[in-house]
């Protein structure tokens, strides 16, 4: 399976098609073009590699399962506002969100290892099951559709329509100090052990113990 690259207008016409829960969330948000543009690729069927690097507008029509890391940080380029959108379901051992990003899962997520959304305006959605190892978000939350395990981490989910943030907050199973300790992370405050781990995660460094 390879990627195909698509015009923009391609693009946005096929998030546009889509229909059932995915297509109702899309209809809610507001696409904008990435500045400087970036090429825009299509994955159908089941994809087991990420989208080339400088992609910043990725449509995966089916699975995509990964044996590594997806990281839109680096496949952006580091520009950020990358838009990635999954029909249906996502596996991988580390995901890496970016600022102003967009990431769309319409079936289950899966996160063996650490999933990070700790970027401003991030946005992060999956309508399935989710079950995370590890969530970095802090103030950035996951809205999900169908259940969802966190069993470490340093955030909180939210049911998507959430009336009550406080009541309905789905929380790591671990409470931070626990949840960093198990990254090595012992010493500090909590900020200081999640800036910490930002700079890690964005420098490529590998934390993660069992």
């Amino acid at each position: 399976m390879t990627w195909q690259e698509i015009a923009a207008q391609t693009f946005s016409d096929t998030l546009g098609q889509i229909d059932g829960p995915l297509g109702t969330l899309i209809a809610g948000l507001v696409f904008g073009r990435p500045e400087g543009g970036g090429p825009c690729v299509i994955g159908r069927g089941h994809p087991d590699a990420p989208p080339p690097s400088g992609t910043r507008s990725v449509f995966v029509d089916g699975d995509l399962h990964i044996d590594g890391t997806l990281n839109l940080y680096e496949m952006g380029g580091g520009h950020g506002e990358t838009v990635f959108v999954v029909t249906g379901d996502l596996s991988c051992d580390r995901l890496v969100n970016t600022r102003g990003g967009v990431l769309l899962v319409g079936g289950d997520l899966t996160v063996r290892e650490i999933a990070f959304n700790a970027h401003e305006s991030a946005y992060f959605a999956t309508l399935g099951r989710t079950e995370i190892w590890f969530y970095q978000g802090v103030d950035i939350w996951l809205e999900t559709g169908g259940a969802a395990r966190l069993r470490y981490g340093d955030g909180y989910a939210l049911p998507i329509g959430y009336l009550n943030a406080a009541g309905q907050a789905i929380r790591p199973d671990h409470g931070e100090i626990e949840s960093y300790a198990r990254l090595g992370l012992t010493r500090g405050s909590l900020r200081e052990k999640a800036t910490a781990l930002d700079e890690a995660i964005m420098a490529g460094v590998p934390l993660y113990r069992r």
